[in-house]
């Protein structure tokens, strides 16, 4: 078996806001959907926090009402790491020196050699991409007609047998949190559990800060799946992913202090040079989720010509936190809920009130 490219579009010019729609009319299987956005800032430096996969707000795979994927290009990303194929790309420049660029994949399988799981588009009636965008055109966001998307559809040529399924990725539920409330979920039970991310949008520090404790509850606990503190499953996705790492620049403008984004909600440090190196060296002040601010020695914002480049770590990459049902290659791991009559997932959340919680759950469907 090979994959081999198919372009649906290169390097398509992107209006302001819109939804994008691909047919998926292939007559090969589908491994994965490769789609990389690209976007230039507006302002050419300064204070400029804006982060370019949250300007794609919906990636869905459809075949008419019935949806194969689901999921926002943030939460793509972290799917795309946390199901096992590695940090996608990804850099933030919050100036217009340069292009800010986010690659992602939808994978339908395990890995670019699983013949057991692949989308077949012939199993469907009218398989569709949709993709839904907005990069408003104004200071402090994006520069007109300057964004692109690139989407490759990586086929399968003669596979010695026919896939059984696919994964299906979707964001099931959202909320807006609460501090000391329960958030109880009830989740699906057509399809084995591979994957779940527990997200929440957009907070300045760790998920775990937010979110204390998970718990996966079948049939009023006659089986309970997992009861975790959520520091504790924190730390145990440090050891499985190591924390990772992403590029991203800005330049000083003599009146802000300098905020440079990366993507992580657990962030631990950053490397970072500026040229040119001027009288006043740069250093840098805070360190949160999602950006780093940058300041010279005196505390005096960042000036005009100095362009600093940053290297940034961290763990949660778009805020969020991954649950795997065992090993991520071992089918026969993945949870099954279909003998339950009901599967019930409760968040303890803390800390702050009315940020966007969610839950994104990858599921093995049969054919």
């Amino acid at each position: 078996m090979r994959l081999r490219e198919v372009y649906l579009s290169d390097r398509e010019q992107l209006g302001v806001t819109a939804t994008r729609i691909w047919n998926l009319d292939l007559n090969d299987n589908i491994a994965y959907l490769k789609i990389m956005v690209e976007g230039l800032a507006y302002n050419e430096g300064g204070d400029c926090k804006i982060y370019l996969p949250k300007g794609i707000t919906k990636i869905e795979v459809v075949d008419g009402s019935d949806v194969l994927y689901s999921a926002s290009m943030p939460e793509a990303l972290a799917v795309h790491l946390y199901g096992g194929n590695g940090m996608p790309f990804q850099q933030a420049w919050g100036t217009n020196d340069d292009t800010s660029i986010a690659m992602v994949e939808l994978r339908f399988g395990r890995d670019d050699s699983d013949q057991e799981y692949m989308l077949d588009p012939k199993k469907f009636v009218n398989p569709q991409l949709k993709i839904t965008y907005n990069f408003p055109i104004t200071a402090f966001n994006w520069t007109e007609n300057n964004q692109y998307i690139t989407v490759i559809a990586m086929v399968a040529e003669d596979p010695p047998r026919e896939p059984v399924g696919f994964f299906m990725t979707k964001n099931i539920y959202e909320w807006l949190t609460q501090i000391g409330a329960t958030e109880t979920i009830d989740m699906p039970r057509d399809y084995r559990y591979r994957l779940m991310l527990m997200r929440c949008f957009y907070c300045g520090y760790a998920v775990w800060n937010y979110f204390t404790q998970y718990k996966l509850s079948c049939d009023i606990d006659k089986f309970v799946n997992f009861n975790m503190k959520a520091r504790d499953l924190a730390m145990q996705n440090h050891q499985y992913y190591n924390p990772q790492m992403m590029m991203g620049a800005g330049r000083g403008d003599s009146q802000h202090v300098c905020h440079i984004p990366h993507h992580f909600a657990w962030v631990h440090g950053a490397n970072f040079d500026f040229t040119p190196p001027g009288a006043n060296d740069v250093r840098h002040g805070g360190i949160a989720g999602f950006f780093i601010d940058y300041h010279e020695d005196a505390g005096a914002a960042v000036d005009v010509d100095t362009i600093i480049s940053q290297g940034a770590w961290g763990d949660e990459l778009w805020a969020a936190e991954p649950y795997r049902f065992g090993n991520l290659k071992d089918p026969e791991e993945w949870f099954d809920p279909t003998s339950y009559m009901s599967v019930r997932l409760t968040v303890v959340q803390a800390l702050e009130a009315d940020l966007l919680g969610g839950i994104v759950l990858q599921q093995a469907r049969t054919y």
